[in-house]
């Protein structure tokens, strides 16, 4: 769905293959470098995308309907358990960020600082969850893929010179995505490596290549699969949130027993 929505707004004659394979090996050239490459590219997505974020947020605010967020009592108990899974999932960096404080040879401040990341991108979720539902209300907010660039349509930012705030909005997803492409590739190699107890850093970050481009490919869109992923999404969930949990019980367990 997002080479799509590249290849709809901006690469018109560009096969969607095409799109798929170069987004993953710039990605993959980008892991391979390390994590120092990763944080240059994460340090200039915050620059030029998480500000624009808040400033879309705030002059978004002007024309929106704020009687869509109610009724918030009575709420439907069965809608928002089904939900909580979703929920979860949508907070799977925080899973990787617990998994590489582990990898962190300073660890001084390493405790402030994720704790006003996760605050930080926690506050900013539930701003964004916000605004989605009282721009479009809930029944349309359902039926919305990507709502951040249909969000942008609306957008009334004074002097600003692009015609399709679409294109802009788009630009900033790419890089955001381009992003976190790269984190998940570099854990994933890292914990692989691990795994397999091998010396070498890339081979790895290759490996995952063909599998994304096959399933990106043969694999119908994000819209069209939900129905049918209902059951992975609720492992997935579940594993992201044992995972920390049984993690903090070992520590705390090895930490008890070192003190004893």
């Amino acid at each position: 769905d997002f080479a799509e929505q590249i290849k709809l707004m901006m690469l018109f004659r560009t096969p969607l293959g095409t799109i798929i394979i170069l987004i993953l090996l710039t990605a993959s050239y980008a892991t391979k470098k390390g994590i120092k490459t990763i944080a240059n590219i994460a340090s200039i997505a915050v620059l030029i995308a998480f500000i624009p974020y808040l400033l879309i947020i705030i002059f978004s605010t002007y024309y929106a309907d704020y009687s869509n967020v109610f009724p918030i009592y009575p709420f439907d108990v069965t809608g928002v358990v089904r939900s909580v899974p979703g929920s979860i999932l949508g907070f799977f960096g925080f899973s990787i960020l617990l998994f590489s404080n582990s990898k962190v040879t300073v660890q001084e401040n390493n405790r402030l600082i994720s704790r006003k990341f996760i605050i930080i991108s926690s506050i900013l979720y539930i701003a964004c969850y916000l605004l989605i539902i009282v721009k479009f209300g809930i029944k349309e907010s359902v039926h919305l893929v990507w709502p951040f660039i249909s969000v942008m349509k609306y957008v009334n930012i004074p002097g600003f010179f692009f015609e399709s705030t679409e294109i802009v909005g788009l630009c900033f997803q790419i890089i955001v995505t381009f992003s976190c492409i790269c984190i998940i590739a570099y854990f994933t190699n890292m914990a692989m490596q691990e795994t397999f107890n091998t010396r070498e850093n890339g081979y790895f970050v290759f490996i995952q290549i063909p599998i994304l481009y096959i399933m990106a490919v043969v694999l119908p869109g994000m819209y069209m699969m939900f129905p049918y992923i209902q059951w992975p999404i609720i492992v997935l969930s579940s594993l992201n949130l044992l995972i920390p949990l049984i993690a903090a019980l070992v520590d705390a367990k090895s930490k008890k027993a070192k003190s004893n």
